[in-house]
């Protein structure tokens, strides 16, 4: 996915570091030699108006079809450990680029809105893949590729925590009471942490924390937030990042059990969500089906995700109770409810990802019931646009849910404004949802 400029020729940016936060972002720096031609375009002429931002930036880790080919070089288990060596390898074995070019305009078009077109690249040893993507033109007159935007705006501020408030302040973090708990036995990284709250009479409803990394990367782990220095520089639009963390030990202290879920994890997006959406719905049975063990409220169940995580969130409460390919009779406690009751998305309204049965908005026709939705995007998010978000809201409130968007001005993917100005607000919505 990527927008060449009539008559530009470009030398590749510089070779970055693999990332230390995030051993993710190895999968995306491949080295770039560019060959760039000129570019066919339809009779507006927008497809070279729009281009020449987005050229200069788009690298070769964001062709999703190129990405699936180089994914069968490394097929297998991906660990943190050996991600970045992993991703090196596959970087020699396929080669620099070679070439990349605008090869038609596929259409159907509207000059005002949208523009369909198909770009095409070849590589040194791999051979040559093509993609197709949608250019949409955003409300406030800036472009999107498939749900990138092309010119953000740099000089936006950044969200206030509240009127003149200051930021939140996250809590120091806490041991989970249960750690490794095994919701069921098909891998090992099908695993949970549980965090319970203070005894009470009453039982606890549940936060189930889903953490993000493309299905490829994460861990449960990373909550609670134990880094509290300053957030990283990104070097590029996928980071490095601070990952954004509910903050667990408050979360507890309001009376609340908290769960921070592992998942099977794959070589691409494409692939790893089928697997880690049935783990989410695996785990909410698990929950449920032990309510009484842990004392856990089973009507009082809520999923908070980040990037990735925030879109199993947002499945889990779209699927529900309806039958759906993320039911797998093989991860136990069949027959028991997978639903939850609230949704927390935090950038994570992913709408790409091929077939109908891994789009979010396909469930809604045939949910009897759907949880509230609450989500946040920022409004300089280069993985997931501010127009994926808008529609998702716009699906749900469309389909009969409640369902609150929230944008963030100035912040991008995993920016620090989640945590700085948004945990307040999501507490809110989960004791209004729940009655604390």
């Amino acid at each position: 996915m990527f927008m060449p400029n009539p008559g530009l020729r470009l030398t590749s940016p510089p070779r970055r570091s693999p990332s230390v936060v995030l051993l993710l972002l190895a999968a995306f720096t491949f080295a770039l030699a560019l060959a760039v031609e000129p570019v066919s375009t339809n009779d507006s002429g927008v497809v070279p108006d729009i281009a020449s931002h987005w050229i200069a930036e788009w690298d070769a880790g964001h062709w999703s079809t190129c990405w699936n080919q180089f994914n069968s070089e490394i097929r297998g288990k991906i660990t943190l450990d050996d991600w970045g060596k992993r991703a090196a390898d596959t970087q020699k074995r396929i080669g620099k680029v070679t070439g990349r070019k605008l090869a038609k305009v596929v259409g159907p078009t509207n000059a005002e809105t949208t523009v369909t077109v198909q770009f095409e690249a070849s590589f040194e040893y791999l051979g040559a893949c093509s993609e197709k993507l949608m250019l949409e033109k955003q409300p406030d007159g800036t472009w999107s590729v498939a749900g990138h935007l092309i010119a953000p705006n740099p000089s936006a501020p950044p969200p206030p925590a509240a009127a003149g408030a200051p930021a939140y302040q996250y809590s120091p973090p806490i041991a989970a009471s249960i750690a490794d708990l095994a919701y069921a036995e098909k891998s090992p990284l099908e695993k949970l942490d549980l965090y319970l709250p203070a005894p009470s009479n009453s039982p606890a409803p549940v936060v189930i924390w889903i953490h993000g990394g493309a299905f490829i990367v994460g861990d449960k782990r990373s909550m609670p937030r134990k880094d509290f220095g300053p957030p990283p520089k990104p070097t590029s639009r996928m980071g490095p990042f601070q990952i954004q963390v509910p903050d667990v030990a408050a979360l507890t202290a309001k009376g609340y059990a908290v769960v921070s879920l592992n998942y099977r994890l794959g070589t691409s997006m494409d692939t790893g969500a089928l697997p880690a959406v049935q783990d989410g719905k695996a785990a909410v049975r698990f929950l449920r089906a032990n309510a009484a063990k842990y004392h856990l409220d089973p009507d009082k169940f809520a999923a908070w995700g980040n990037s990735a995580g925030g879109y199993m969130a947002a499945m889990l409460g779209v699927t529900g109770d309806q039958p759906s390919p993320f039911d797998d009779p093989s991860l136990g406690n069949v027959g028991v409810s997978s639903a939850v009751q609230a949704v927390v998305v935090w950038y994570g309204a992913e709408d790409r990802l091929p077939g109908a049965d891994l789009s979010i908005v396909h469930y809604l026709p045939t949910a009897k019931s759907l949880p509230a939705f609450r989500i946040v995007n920022g409004d300089a998010d280069q993985i997931i646009s501010p127009a994926q978000a808008r529609r998702l809201n716009a699906e749900l409130t469309k389909a009969g849910a409640r369902s609150t968007f929230t944008l963030l001005p100035g912040a991008g993917h995993e920016d620090p404004a989640y945590m700085a100005t948004q945990m307040t607000p999501t507490f809110a919505f989960l004791d209004q949802k729940f009655g604390r």
